[in-house]
């Protein structure tokens, strides 16, 4: 036989350095080798505060004597030899350094002194002639490893010196908690946390996270500290995330304790069942029911169900399997016979449950009738119940619904006992039973939208009044009779809303998550059923993202679903991406297509046959069942023949200023193009255009300069515009320029010639380019081109032609209304203001009644001093705005 020997005797000696040194003297320390005999491990001894832990493998840690001399010792008893992986582990729970290790083999009674310089340093020290090695894989961990497992004896351990480790520098404090915690609700929770350090700094301990109502003392000593966490009632159920702290004013450890609160178990006798007639007896049970919110392992809470036969013997039960919140558990006499009577086995089978109708049952946790908890009783102890209320002899008692709380002490007004027999008997029959919540599941919602979804709840078994509640609603949101409803839902995000259906039995819950979503741009943009023949053919449907961001169709479950003719549906999932400002095109046929407009469309499917009464729906994160509707083409229900919306053999396009998705049809944001053929419409091309702002014709006096600055703009959505000029005249110049949602140059031109002249100006936008002439008119002021006697200048403050005779400056025309009020007409010039004068008397001086500026080109005067019937002159001024 082989043996490794560890005995250990701890004994302190103070050196000059204040270095607290030890020695495990395996000989001599008789009270060390007591502890540590005929043990595996892990065993603890401790001297002077410093603890040491010895484990081996495949082995035993043995005491005996020495035949070569070495007194008694501990040895590592293993007889096919000290191998490689059969070791002893010596652990300590302070740094230490290892000064002295001393190892003999038994066989030769070899003795070794190894010397060791540091344990933090991992040093490996290796006495392979000897058949073992001595290493330190890990800080304060003294492995002795077999190596060859030469026969022998055994092996010995002698002696260990051991020096506290104080390095130079800060080492960080220990940490010492109780781990994870599990307490039931509402009952005490306490447990000691402590810190060491070995430096001796000051150590503050403290806790953060702590849970509702608990106490944590924040403690500062020197060394060592404690300090204790206490929580008198821990609720509610749940898990709790506490985090402790050592901090030695160099160093802040932390250690996080998971605190879970778990509901009670409460488990009561609901049926006792002692059957009448021939053999009844072999049918009996006792059903048992957790009517608590938490599964109850018997076993493990070591439950026992016990029977005192006529009031004197004893008998009990041990239960063993696990019963779920609502469930009931069955204990019966017979499986068999039990089984045969009621279609299914029983939880458990005991001869014990033999009941003859004068023996109580009594329901004990944590052991049977004389170590456990008496928690609920059928009957009364030490009482023989012939003749008495609780008596169930050929008879069924059960526990009725008035009271479902546990009770040690049997109650009349709880139980209702009759004569039965087998099959009047209801084993599995749950009567404490919450009531049933019916799945209610996430829901989702545009931002701004409504949302409105009615919960429901069942209680079958007890048909008590149930109660529906919610908590933690949105603001704004509100739940009443069972409908929540959530007007204008915002902002932005998820929110968890719990519904909870109770009675007096309890209650079951469901926690959803609402998701407010913002709305994605995706629109219907072009709606194509082309006229002529084979048109049908060229059918398409363009959507437009109006947004900023790309969107992804497939990751989204995005749907293009057609109802056909108001009834059936066709839902189309779209497979590919949008960019912003960009339209994707589901079309068909994709041959037809390509023939008819020179590319292919993004997507083809044959369901995009919508003949004219057919409505086109955009369904966000689901089809037309399941998804959110983002915008709509037509009404739902509804047959299009006939409708505003009817697009038989016609072009529907949305209008350019609508970017905003609308689930409801909205006649006013379409234009429907009758009887449209292939090559009037416009695949691929929609969206808001850029716009040109306060672009006129231009005057310029001969011999001025022109200098006008253009602008292009797109006040709609996000745009980047390049702009320029077309057909400049001689010696004109206008830039291009660049830019993001607004651009501007400036047409320059020194010194024009006279002349008419049309200038093309072109602001390409993300979407389409849009275009705009204007005529410079290069004119000599003081000229009278078309010798009317009104010189140039006059006529183009007028308004009137410089090349006509037949223009000139005027009332066009007056009007007078019921009341005699006179309405004066003229042709208004764009830049001029206009002055209406009055006098009684062309001997009198005119006086100015108003002004006005174009585009106003009427005036009605309301005087009652100046009506039909009143003489007078009204007089017509223009000049420019100043």
């Amino acid at each position: 036989m082989k043996k490794l020997t560890a005995t250990s005797i701890l004994i302190a000696v103070f050196c000059c350095t204040a270095h607290a040194e030890f020695f495990f003297d395996f000989i001599n320390d008789a009270s060390l080798y007591s502890a540590l005999d005929d043990q595996t491990g892990p065993v603890s001894y401790t001297n002077n505060g410093l603890v040491a832990t010895f484990s081996v493998t495949d082995g035993t840690m043995n005491r005996t004597t020495s035949t070569f001399g070495l007194n008694t010792s501990l040895f590592f008893d293993d007889p096919a030899g000290f191998d490689v992986g059969e070791w002893i582990d010596i652990t300590f729970d302070t740094a230490v350094s290892l000064t002295n290790v001393r190892v003999s083999s038994w066989a030769s009674s070899d003795q070794v002194t190894l010397y060791i310089d540091d344990v933090s340093k991992g040093t490996i020290t290796s006495t392979g002639d000897h058949g073992f090695d001595i290493y330190i894989p890990a800080d304060g961990v003294l492995r002795i490893d077999g190596t060859d497992g030469l026969a022998g004896n055994g092996w010995s351990l002698d002696s260990i010196a051991v020096e506290l480790y104080t390095p130079d520098g800060n080492i960080a404090p220990s940490l010492t908690t109780s781990g994870n915690q599990q307490v039931v609700a509402s009952n005490e929770l306490s447990f000691t946390v402590s810190a060491a350090d070995i430096n001796g700094d000051d150590i503050i301990l403290s806790a953060s996270n702590l849970p509702p109502g608990a106490v944590f003392n924040t403690v500062t000593n020197a060394a060592t500290v404690t300090s204790t966490f206490l929580w008198s009632s821990p609720a509610p159920v749940g898990t709790y995330s506490t985090t402790f702290y050592a901090d030695d004013g160099t160093t802040n450890i932390s250690e996080t304790v998971l605190i879970t609160v778990v509901h009670p178990s409460i488990l009561i006798i609901t049926e006792v069942a002692d059957p009448a007639g021939t053999s009844g007896g072999n049918y009996r049970f006792v059903e048992l029911q957790n009517i608590g919110k938490a599964s109850i392992d018997l076993a493990d809470e070591n439950w026992h169900l016990c029977l005192q036969a006529n009031g004197s013997t004893w008998y009990d039960v041990a239960l063993t399997g696990i019963v779920n919140p609502s469930d009931t558990y069955i204990v019966s006499y017979n499986a068999v016979l039990f089984e045969s009577a009621y279609g299914f086995a029983p939880d458990q089978t005991d001869n014990n449950i033999n009941g003859t109708g004068n023996d109580a049952y009594v329901l004990y946790s944590g052991g049977d009738h004389t170590t456990g908890t008496l928690i609920d009783i059928y009957g009364e102890i030490n009482t023989n119940g012939t003749g008495t209320a609780w008596e169930y002899t050929d008879s069924q008692a059960v526990r009725n619904t008035i009271d479902g709380s546990p009770s040690p002490t049997w109650t009349a007004s709880q139980w209702d006992i009759t004569g039965a027999g087998t099959s009047n008997m209801t084993p599995g029959t749950a009567f404490f039973q919450p009531p049933l919540l019916d799945p209610v599941g996430n829901r989702k919602v545009f931002k701004d939208q409504s949302l409105s979804f009615t919960v429901t709840a069942s209680d079958p078994i007890d048909n008590d009044l149930t109660t529906l509640s919610a908590t933690d609603l949105p603001s704004g949101a509100v739940f009443t009779n069972g409908t929540f409803t959530w007007i204008n839902a915002a902002p932005a995000g998820e929110y968890e809303v719990t519904f909870t259906a109770s009675d007096k039995d309890g209650y079951n819950n469901e926690t959803i998550t609402i998701t407010v979503l913002d709305k994605p741009m995706l629109i219907l943009s072009e709606i194509a059923d082309p006229a002529g023949t084979g048109g049908n053919n060229y059918r398409f449907v363009e959507l437009y993202n109006a947004g900023t961001n790309a969107i992804d169709l497939a990751a989204d479950h995005w749907f293009l679903s057609r109802q056909d003719n108001g009834d059936g549906w066709n839902d189309i999932a779209l497979t590919g991406s949008v960019g912003p400002t960009g339209t994707y095109i589901v079309a068909c046929s994709t041959t037809n297509f390509l023939a008819a407009y020179g590319f292919e469309p993004d997507q083809e499917d044959t369901d995009i046959d919508g003949n004219g009464r057919d409505a086109y729906v955009l369904f966000y994160s689901g089809d037309h069942s399941t998804g959110l509707l983002i915008d709509i083409y037509g009404e739902l229900d509804t047959d299009g023949e006939g409708t505003a919306w009817n697009y038989e053999n016609d072009r529907a396009e949305r209008n350019n200023p609508v970017l905003t998705p609308n689930p409801v049809w909205t006649a006013s944001e379409w234009t429907i193009l009758a009887n449209a053929y292939t090559n009037e419409f416009t695949p691929g091309i929609h969206g808001p255009t850029p716009e040109f702002h306060g672009l006129e014709n231009q005057v310029v006096p001969l011999g001025n300069d022109l200098s006008l600055v253009v602008t292009a703009v797109n006040t709609v959505r996000t745009d980047v515009i390049t702009l320029s000029a077309t057909a400049l005249p001689d010696g004109a110049s206008f830039a291009t320029q660049t830019g993001f949602n607004t651009v501007s140059s400036t047409l320059n031109w020194t010194s024009p010639p006279a002349g008419t002249y049309a200038v093309t100006f072109t602001a390409d936008g993300d979407v389409d380019t849009t275009y705009a002439s204007i005529e410079v008119l290069v004119v000599d002021l003081e000229a009278d081109t078309d010798g009317d006697g009104m010189i140039n200048g006059d006529e183009l403050i007028a308004g009137t032609d410089l090349y006509s005779t037949e223009s000139y400056f005027h009332v066009s025309g007056t009007e007078i209304d019921t009341n005699g009020f006179y309405t004066l007409n003229w042709h208004a010039v764009s830049g001029h203001n206009y002055g209406i004068w009055w006098t009684e008397s062309l001997t009198n001086e005119f006086r100015l009644l108003a002004t006005v500026s174009a585009p106003t080109n009427s005036w009605t005067d309301t005087d009652q001093g100046r009506t039909a019937d009143t003489e007078g002159f009204y007089k017509l001024e223009v000049g420019p705005m100043p």
